[in-house]
């Protein structure tokens, strides 16, 4: 069960990150996750990231502002979203949304 249950969270980090890359280009970054159920997408642009885990939150979208991870003066800009029970078409709605929110 284990085994079936981390390549299924490998498959859905991997469609996640692809159609992040694929929507957004160099608008903001992501790294494939290595087994956990979260990625972390960087912001380029200085956007306020808590306005837009707001806004995203009231699509239905679960994500959490990145700069409140960090402690340091200079946090970076980003969304923290997990992907567990994501389905590919709640992948690629989530990534419309944070579009619509980027331009």
């Amino acid at each position: 069960h284990l085994k079936r249950i981390r390549d299924v969270y490998r498959r859905r980090g991997a469609t996640l990150v692809q159609a992040l890359r694929h929507r957004l280009g160099n608008r903001i970054s992501v790294d494939m996750p290595t087994g956990n159920v979260q990625a972390a997408v960087r912001f380029h642009a200085h956007t306020a990231d808590t306005v837009v885990a707001v806004n995203l939150q009231a699509q239905g979208f679960s994500v959490s502002p990145l700069s409140t991870c960090y402690l340091d003066e200079r946090p970076e800009m980003g969304v923290l979203v997990g992907f567990a029970s994501a389905s590919d078409e709640q992948i690629i709605g989530f990534c419309e949304a944070l579009e619509g929110q980027l331009q």
